[in-house]
């Protein structure tokens, strides 16, 4: 892995680690499900390997989240409210108003 895509890699793995965590999942039933190893999810989720983009969008599928989820800016939180998986990736203080940015999206658990 190139060092200066490392903190990438570390936003996805923690990412991913939160969306599986909120969702349920263990690192061995979402493996099974995207037909990898459980050893591969580990390393991903502790951005210790390279991976193909189409292990992450397998990854993304089975979960029911966007790719962007994962990448860009560290998820601050992230529920399952009304069938919805809340994610909120940003708390920006501004003028002393509290601004959220969440995205949600379906999700049939």
């Amino acid at each position: 892995m190139k060092h200066s895509f490392r903190v990438i890699y570390e936003t996805i793995g923690k990412n991913l680690r939160i969306i599986r965590l909120t969702l349920g999942y263990t690192q061995d039933a979402l493996a099974q499900r995207c037909s990898v190893n459980s050893a591969k999810i580990s390393k991903i989720e502790n951005a210790r390997c390279d991976y193909m983009l189409s292990t992450l969008l397998t990854i993304c599928s089975v979960l029911k989240c966007d790719v962007e989820y994962l990448v860009g800016e560290e998820i601050q939180e992230a529920n399952v409210i009304n069938g919805m998986l809340v994610i909120v990736k940003k708390k920006v203080k501004e003028d002393g108003v509290l601004l959220i940015v969440k995205k949600d999206m379906s999700y049939g658990g």
